[in-house]
């Protein structure tokens, strides 16, 4: 089965995601009994990378569920952000922050895939106030932070800039993301 949702995920087919979703059912019915993170997160990643316009509330019903039976991870949770990322809207990107800031140890990933929902909704001051959380999240706790910022962070805020032909901000991110080096991040 995994082959087969791995085919799924990279499908151009509109209704992957609810072939998936059968594929899943049939694992978790109580004929076979197969509850699998790894099986959730790649039905997951089929709705992330489908064109369904409903694919980023299935994926967050699929959160939840997993959520209820202990199986969430981050992968699931960067998964749910990227297919609110595809929605492309404020109301989309509200909501990853929100899924983020109630789940259990959000990682750089997870943060990482927010501001790009942040971008992608053109909301450029809350994917840079999202940073300064990051940010301020690795100033106390240095190495241990799990949400401390990465090139890709940066990266993808400087981007969000650059498309904006915005060059003192795109500038004034690279530059954060030097001196954050400088202290000893080398993420």
């Amino acid at each position: 089965y995994h082959l087969l949702l791995d085919v799924l995920a990279v499908s151009p087919s509109v209704d992957a995601g609810d072939r998936a979703e059968q594929i899943l059912r049939l694992l978790t019915s109580e004929q076979y009994n197969h509850q699998s993170t790894v099986a959730y997160n790649q039905v997951l990643k089929v709705w992330k990378n489908s064109g369904h316009p409903e694919a980023a509330d299935r994926a967050e019903k699929l959160v939840q569920e997993m959520k209820s039976n202990k199986l969430a991870d981050a992968i699931s949770y960067t998964s749910l952000f990227g297919a609110l990322a595809k929605v492309g809207t404020a109301k989309a990107a509200r909501k990853a922050i929100s899924i983020a800031e109630q789940a259990e140890n959000p990682n750089v990933q997870m943060w990482n895939s927010v501001v790009f929902a942040c971008i992608r909704a053109n909301d450029l001051d809350r994917a840079e106030e999202i940073l300064e959380r990051m940010e301020d999240d690795y100033a106390r706790k240095g190495n241990a932070s799990l949400m401390a910022p990465n090139v890709v962070t940066y990266s993808t805020l400087m981007d969000g800039y650059a498309k904006q032909n915005a060059v003192p901000q795109t500038q004034a991110i690279f530059d954060r993301m030097v001196k954050l080096y400088q202290s000893g991040n080398q993420n």
